[in-house]
């Protein structure tokens, strides 16, 4: 009786410390790599998420039709946006909204000798990466800008960023 009686205690399992060392450094090794693939995936042109996009929408879209009539519910507020509304290029590329327009600094994309290659340029630039520009026309030719920033560290920091998307040299410009 006197052994059934006695409590009995379950003995923890000892882990390696190699394993939870080589478990470390696998999953950094993991991270690490994913980080790198990534990051040579956005930066090439050629590599584009648009097929998957495309697709998504479509089954979202059927699956919205299947889908029964809910009850109306009130709109977004002013200011608010939606929950997948914006890319990372879109939030990183917003413009500068503390600065006046005429004082500060810009980015100049590019210029033109006719109004409507510059306009094309805008419109190509907001069907294709959401870009809202500008066509001004100076001393005979018509520029397309776009932003307006307080100082020019900012400027330079979004023309660099914007030259690299674009693969195209962008100029910063005082208005």
């Amino acid at each position: 009786m006197a052994k059934a009686r006695k409590k009995r205690r379950t003995r923890l399992k000892k882990q390696s410390l190699a394993k939870n060392v080589a478990l470390l450094l696998l999953s950094v090794f993991i991270l690490a790599g994913a980080s790198v693939l990534f990051s040579m995936l956005n930066t090439r042109p050629e590599y584009s998420c648009e097929p998957i996009e495309k697709n998504l929408s479509k089954m979202v879209s059927k699956a919205r039709e299947k889908a029964p009539a809910e009850t109306a519910k009130p709109g977004p507020q002013e200011g608010s946006a939606g929950s997948f509304e914006y890319s990372f290029w879109d939030i990183l590329l917003l413009p500068d909204k503390g600065a006046s327009p005429g004082q500060g600094y810009g980015v100049q994309i590019a210029s033109f000798d006719s109004r409507e290659a510059a306009l094309e340029l805008a419109g190509s630039l907001e069907s294709r990466n959401r870009l809202t520009c500008e066509v001004t026309p100076l001393d005979g030719v018509f520029v397309v800008r776009w932003g307006s920033f307080r100082t020019r560290e900012v400027a330079e920091r979004y023309c660099r960023t914007l030259s690299d998307r674009l693969e195209t040299d962008c100029a910063v410009v005082k208005l």
